[in-house]
């Protein structure tokens, strides 16, 4: 089983936080065949079998804590950090913070994930992959709290 076949029914599921309350969180469109080959022309990395068979369920989740999840990277800004690239911008949440995920893997889908603060400019680890980021392997969002990734000065 791939990661997009584990992936695909949490889509369908609600999501919960660390409490079980239900989240507001809902999948967005999926993309159709024609819109995945012209992201594929426009991707910065490699857009992998397992990513493609994500977007054809869903382009994204909105309602998350950290705001609308873009799986296309073609909703917030590349990253400008060179460091990163390829990669993709999933969101920016209300405090600035770019949370990305490389794109350069042949197979699977794109990770490590990352969180760049912008102001200290600094990068923090955040998990190995979009699937561990999103919290699906647990069917919650544990892997993309917000309050857990605060910076201090």
């Amino acid at each position: 089983m791939s990661r997009a076949d584990t992936l695909i029914p949490l889509l369908e599921a609600p999501w919960r936080d660390h409490d079980g309350e239900q989240l507001p969180v809902t999948a967005l469109p999926p993309l159709a065949g024609e819109s995945i080959k012209q992201l594929d022309s426009q991707w910065s990395g490699t857009l992998t079998a397992t990513m493609r068979k994500l977007l054809q369920r869903s382009c994204g989740v909105s309602g998350t804590p950290l705001g609308c999840i873009d799986f296309t990277g073609c909703r917030y800004p590349q990253e400008p950090l060179a460091i990163f690239r390829p990669s993709i911008t999933l969101t920016i949440d209300d405090e600035g913070r770019r949370w990305i995920a490389e794109v350069g893997r042949n197979r699977g889908l794109p990770g490590p994930v990352w969180c760049v603060f912008p102001q200290p400019e600094v990068a923090m680890f955040v998990d190995r992959s979009l699937a561990h980021f999103t919290g699906w392997r647990k069917n919650t969002v544990a892997g993309i709290d917000a309050d857990a990734c605060q910076c201090s000065h």
